[in-house]
């Protein structure tokens, strides 16, 4: 969530008048997760024009976010056209042909004045819709980067310590 929110920055300053897209499973996890650490790691200028009742933020060099929950892909169908987009805690999201990453994936970089990009985050859960999606083979314009938790510059030593003693061997990979 961290590099979401780090990457969604850099695009929107690099992006003036963008239309961007940050979805989480639910409404909960958007406002827990995802909403938190924007606000918690974006510089004050930059969000002081978040909206919570209509879940927008207008960014002082004419980007707008739309922070809205998966719960329906469908209903991701209605948004003007989408400069970029990211999926936060994707994996628990519908995959499939009828799933978001699809819808998005259509509404994404359709007008040119923006470069049409989709990140997503998300913890792995083996072969799943992402694994189908972006690991199972390489296709021209995506990218799949996998970090184990004892990567993970933010977590303390001590916490992956306590997993690794936690976890049965298997679970742990």
């Amino acid at each position: 969530t961290r590099a979401g929110a780090l990457k969604l920055l850099e695009y929107t300053i690099k992006n003036p008048g963008a239309v961007l897209l940050v979805l989480a499973p639910t409404y909960d996890m958007l406002n827990v997760a995802t909403l938190y650490t924007v606000l918690e790691l974006w510089p004050r200028e930059l969000t002081a024009g978040y909206n919570k009742q209509d879940k927008i933020m207008l960014v002082p060099n004419g980007v707008m976010i739309l922070f809205r929950s998966t719960d329906d892909p469908d209903h991701l169908r209605g948004p003007p056209n989408i400069a970029a987009a990211w999926l936060d805690e994707a994996r628990m999201m519908k995959g499939g042909e009828r799933g978001t990453f699809k819808v998005v994936q259509g509404r994404v970089g359709r007008d040119r004045r923006w470069p049409g990009q989709i990140w997503l985050t998300t913890t792995s859960n083996g072969f799943d819709w992402i694994y189908q999606e972006f690991g199972k083979r390489e296709r021209p314009g995506y990218a799949l980067h996998t970090w184990s938790a004892e990567a993970n510059y933010f977590a303390d030593p001590e916490f992956i310590k306590t997993l690794r003693e936690s976890y049965s061997e298997m679970f742990a990979l």
